[in-house]
């Protein structure tokens, strides 16, 4: 159901749903459970899966401790940037140009921030989406493999020539002998 549609309906009956994001006149309130979306009244009244599921947003304390230590455990600068009234972090791990080892040591403590916001009860896609490659591994973990099997599924119906937003992550099966999804098989 489109958020707009949704707002009409509750307006019918004398309610209000909160939830406001940008996107309100085409954004689903799935896409928004599955993104935590809130728009600019989450702060007062709360995220979209506040009215639908619950939310982690008081998980953010705890989740801005282990992103400290875990840029002191591998050596590297994470600057938070976030919206924290919705529960969105948003880290920014910096590494000097160049520098290799800082950018592998970047690389873990990205992975060890996603394992913690899955533990924390969040999730790794946030607003943003995952993208090509840096979420995909904490993805699949967060999801499992009947979940993404779904999302295939439905990309492979919805496009079966593989031509819409051709080598993202949805277009794409990733497993590893671990059963993470951290290596892409065909």
């Amino acid at each position: 159901m489109v958020n707009d549609d949704l707002r009409a309906a509750c307006a019918e009956h004398g309610l209000w749903y909160p939830p406001d994001p940008a996107s309100s006149h085409w954004s689903t309130i799935g896409g928004n459970v599955a993104t935590n979306a809130g728009g600019m009244c989450c702060v007062k009244y709360g995220v979209t899966s506040d009215h639908v599921l619950g939310l982690p947003r008081t998980a953010v304390p705890e989740m801005l401790a282990r992103i400290e230590k875990t840029a002191a455990r591998h050596d590297v600068l994470v600057a938070n940037i976030a919206h924290a009234g919705d529960g969105n972090l948003h880290p920014l791990i910096i590494t000097p140009p160049g520098d290799e080892a800082a950018r592998t040591r970047a690389q873990s403590a990205f992975e060890d921030v996603l394992d913690d916001a899955i533990a924390l009860g969040g999730t790794v896609t946030g607003e943003h989406g995952v993208g090509r490659l840096l979420k995909m591994r904490g993805m699949n973990k967060e999801l499992g493999s009947a979940v993404l099997g779904m999302h295939h599924a439905v990309k492979a119906a919805l496009d079966p020539h593989g031509s819409l937003d051709p080598g993202k992550v949805v277009g794409r099966v990733w497993s590893s002998p671990s059963g993470e999804g951290d290596a892409p098989r065909a």
